[in-house]
């Protein structure tokens, strides 16, 4: 298990590559990358993490549960 101090930036690693509105990425998707990076999380902890980055201005969007 990893740091989950470090689990906002993971995320965004992750998301950067998913650029675009073409390529969303589902919440159970983002998760079992999570996991299968070391960072277990539940859907809680992933929604505060990408809070936290929206929070220091990073331009993150979802709907409908993808991102």
């Amino acid at each position: 298990m990893k740091n989950t101090n470090a689990l906002p930036l993971q995320i965004l690693e992750i998301l950067r590559q998913y650029p675009d509105q073409e390529h969303l990425i589902s919440m159970p998707e983002l998760q079992a990358i999570l996991e299968s990076e070391g960072f277990p999380s539940n859907r809680r902890t992933v929604y505060r993490a990408i809070e936290t980055l929206r929070e220091y201005n990073y331009d993150i969007r979802y709907e409908f549960h993808k991102f």
